[in-house]
């Protein structure tokens, strides 16, 4: 079977000559060590970004798959990249194992996992399925299933934020970037890089761009008053009010945004939210401190260093003591 994964790897253009000896770190939870022994596994090295593409390859049979969930002869086949997460050098691996009870059936996916060092990452459409349980989604349209890591436990939190809030508005979560499967630098962001980051979007089904896609309503602030329009900083279409008779009332997606900042409040690793609506998020930062110290909403007002996020929520979870009575940077 690995004869059948090195001829794959020449199908899919990856022009590198794969070892069979293993290489790099090789986590006990990861099962490498035993996969290299047994003769069942190889491995190609590189630096971040050609794994990067190369487990993009492998995973969805595309360097760059966009939104959509593709499959290549590799994707039956355990794919797991590793990394030294204490070493600065530009390195990680990608090992491709056949299981010790051999390939699935055709149409099902392998076990597919990064280990950061010790620590744990999955792909978030190997937890929940991008064409019925949320959209994968940015609003510069560069959205990527790839950049779609994070460490076990956040892509665990985030399935539970997503699943409760299409129960609850009838409409899926837009999520756009978590992190690179080799984490580190990420386009777009000063963040992103540690697998701990999630962007969601509170998508408008009743709307749609000139795209075709869900409209995202931008959230301004003017003179402490917000509202919600087709284009940045107060500019284009107005989002109506749900009560024509108050404009202060909610919107569509303020009535959004709300349900989305109840469900996250209760899921106390999620250390920050940060949007820039200030009439919705007061009262959450307000109270988010009796829950765990430290922990924030985030919004126009009290940010900080962090960047205006007038599109979409952005989440962070932190494990341990988080700093108090300071605004937390990025």
């Amino acid at each position: 079977m690995l004869d059948a994964a090195e001829a794959a790897l020449v199908e899919l253009e990856i022009k590198i000559d794969p070892r069979r000896r293993a290489r790099g770190p090789l986590p006990d939870a990861s099962g490498l060590r035993a996969a290299h022994e047994d003769g069942r596994a190889l491995v190609l090295e590189g630096r971040f970004e050609q794994v990067r593409q190369w487990t993009a390859l492998a995973k969805f049979g595309s360097r760059e798959p966009g939104p959509r969930c593709g499959s290549s002869p590799l994707s039956r086949y355990d794919l797991v990249v590793t990394r030294d997460a204490r070493s600065r050098k530009d390195l990680a691996y990608l090992h491709v194992v056949v299981p010790a009870a051999g390939l699935p059936p055709e149409g099902e996916r392998g076990r597919h996992e990064a280990w950061i060092g010790d620590e744990r990452w999955i792909n978030l459409t190997d937890a929940l399925d991008p064409t019925r349980e949320y959209l994968p989604f940015k609003s510069n349209g560069s959205e990527s299933l790839h950049r779609q890591w994070a460490r076990e436990t956040v892509v665990e939190s985030l399935v539970d934020i997503a699943t409760q809030y299409r129960q609850r508005t009838g409409v899926p979560l837009g999520i756009g970037d978590l992190s690179h499967v080799t984490g580190g630098k990420i386009k777009d962001h000063w963040t992103h890089q540690e697998g701990v980051d999630a962007d969601v979007y509170l998508l408008d089904p009743d709307h749609a761009d000139d795209d075709g896609r869900p409209r995202v309503w931008w959230n301004h602030v003017k003179r402490g008053v917000a509202c919600w329009t087709s284009k940045p900083k107060g500019k284009g279409e107005r989002e109506q009010a749900l009560d024509p008779e108050d404009e202060l009332s909610h919107t569509p997606t303020s009535q959004r945004l709300e349900v989305l900042a109840q469900i996250v409040f209760l899921i106390d690793e999620v250390a920050y939210f940060v949007h820039n609506d200030t009439t919705i998020l007061e009262p959450f930062d307000d109270q988010a401190g009796a829950r765990r110290p430290g922990r924030r909403f985030l919004h126009a007002k009290n940010r900080g260093y962090w960047p205006a996020h007038t599109d979409h929520v952005h989440l962070r979870w932190v494990e341990g003591e988080l700093p108090v009575d300071v605004t937390p940077r990025p």
